[in-house]
């Protein structure tokens, strides 16, 4: 018996070794951080809440450039370099997501944010124009600004709160957006708490993340038997009878020639445009367009009410630039009126403004990291050949807090974005490259008119008892102590 229990660890050590030097021989140009022979870069990266801050210490020490392995995975090569990003992004060979984006899948299927290869090409060429269309855009800034009058009147109801955690009510703001937007659907999330379906969705995002982040829960055999398995074929079965549901009665509406429509299509949402599409003989079955809606919802409420929420709190900690963000207002309206007709025109001209989000985006990237998998090779201008299959992970928090792309990146300083020196592919909120972020312009308008509309009507300060919030990466990046602030009412 001991020899037979010797034998195995015998031979389940020498093929742990034998997999480790396997897996690290084709990196050998890399640079690898110092790592245990066993465990790899387990210990290194085992308190998630120091992760961030350590792999862009390693990263910068590395020049950018860096594989870490964690048993059993293969090893992952991490880029916070600006010119190996620029080269990859935009490399055909890396047009593929990473293998963690398929615990998306099931919900997602392949919509934009988890689909590949021609079919992604196609959707992406399809739907570009959903979110580029100038007209559709002003007609949802109209929708942002009703929506924000709730959101003040949620916030009244904080004023005599010395410390209240922001996101909750930005995730709730958010999901109204999304929902009136991308199908014309008032949920009154704000007023009334989630509805079955919101919940549906959030469920869905909480499980994919609890999946990615377990080693057990990443593998089907295991996974079937979890309680979470469960509640995700729960969750599924009430948004896809809901889908099922609004997408018979639109086909229904737009058959009898009854929706609100203008000449240019400029009040359609995007469930709207993708029928159209699929009315004029685009190749787009009902679960395509599930899942583009899908992918809306999921790309569209969380990120954005994350990047809300890191703004937010940054202001408050920093009263003179709120004050130039109030000044700014004054000048666009001509007063400090709280509540005027706000335009897509006004949203455009708030430069301050955009400076104060893209610095906090930069602090505070809502991804913070992201990856691809090679299709083929990759040869780098160092000579470096990053092999076909490899799993990449493109560290937007590493890139954004380098002294070298951004001088003292610990602090909060908007006016860096004034100026026309910022290096390309060295601020990374919504990505680069062909896989950028397709909604872009749509979540900076709808950031925009709710922080201008927060702005004139709070004066925002931190919270009591002040605190530095924890930050840990999961899909978005997250506080594990809340985005806590205070209010006072302006006059």
């Amino acid at each position: 018996m001991l020899v037979t229990a010797t034998l195995i660890c015998t031979i389940v050590t020498l093929l742990l070794i034998y997999l480790i030097l396997r897996n690290n021989l084709h990196l050998k140009d890399i640079p690898k951080p110092e790592a245990n022979l066993f465990w790899g870069h387990l210990t290194t990266l085992a308190d998630r809440s120091a992760q961030l801050k350590k792999v862009a210490e390693l990263t910068q020490k590395y020049g950018g450039l860096i594989r870490l392995y964690i048993p059993p995975k293969r090893p992952a090569v991490l880029v916070a370099d600006k010119d190996i990003l620029q080269n990859i992004l935009n490399n055909e060979n890396a047009l593929e997501k990473s293998q963690d984006y398929q615990y998306l899948k099931v919900w997602l299927g392949e919509g934009l944010i988890t689909g590949g290869g021609v079919q992604w090409r196609n959707r992406r060429r399809m739907l570009t124009p959903c979110f580029g269309r100038m007209s559709t855009l002003k007609h949802f800034v109209q929708i942002f600004e009703k929506l924000g009058d709730v959101l003040v009147e949620k916030f009244n109801e904080q004023l005599d709160n010395p410390s209240f955690d922001v996101f909750p009510h930005m995730k709730l703001f958010t999901l109204d957006v999304i929902c009136e937007t991308s199908m014309g659907i008032i949920t009154n999330c704000q007023r009334d708490g989630n509805t079955s379906y919101c919940q549906s969705i959030e469920e869905m995002t909480r499980i994919a993340i609890r999946r990615m982040l377990s080693p057990l829960k990443r593998f089907d055999a295991f996974y079937q038997f979890t309680n979470d398995y469960q509640k995700q074929k729960e969750a599924l079965k009430e948004i896809d009878a809901f889908y099922e549901n609004i997408i018979s009665n639109k086909k229904r509406t737009m058959s009898s020639k009854s929706v609100e429509e203008d000449e240019d299509g400029s009040k359609q949402n995007f469930l709207d445009q993708l029928l159209r599409h699929q009315e004029n003989g685009e190749a787009l079955s009902d679960k395509d367009i599930q899942e583009e809606i899908n992918t809306f919802m999921f790309g569209g409420h969380d990120t954005t009410a994350t990047g809300l929420s890191f703004i937010l709190y940054s202001l408050a900690r920093h009263p003179n630039v709120q004050e130039k963000v109030l000044e700014e207002q004054e000048t666009i309206f001509g007063s400090l009126e709280k509540d005027p007709e706000v335009t897509y025109a006004h949203l455009q001209d708030m430069k301050y403004l955009d400076a104060v989000i893209n610095e906090a985006l930069r602090l505070y990237p809502p991804i913070p990291v992201f990856g691809r998998k090679l299709t083929d090779d990759i040869k780098l201008e160092n000579g470096v050949v990053l092999p076909k299959t490899l799993s990449i992970g493109f560290t937007v928090y590493s890139v954004h807090h380098n002294p070298e792309y951004f001088p003292d990146p610990e602090k909060f300083l908007p006016e860096r974005f004034l100026k026309d020196d910022i290096m390309p592919y060295t601020h990374l909120p919504f990505s680069a490259g062909p896989r950028s972020c397709i909604g872009k312009k749509f979540a900076m308008l709808q950031i925009k008119s709710c922080i201008s509309k927060i702005s004139r009507h709070f004066k925002l300060l931190p919270s009591i008892p002040d605190y530095e919030l924890k930050l840990m990466p999961e899909i978005t990046l997250v506080s594990k102590n809340g985005m806590r602030i205070s209010l006072e009412k302006r006059t």
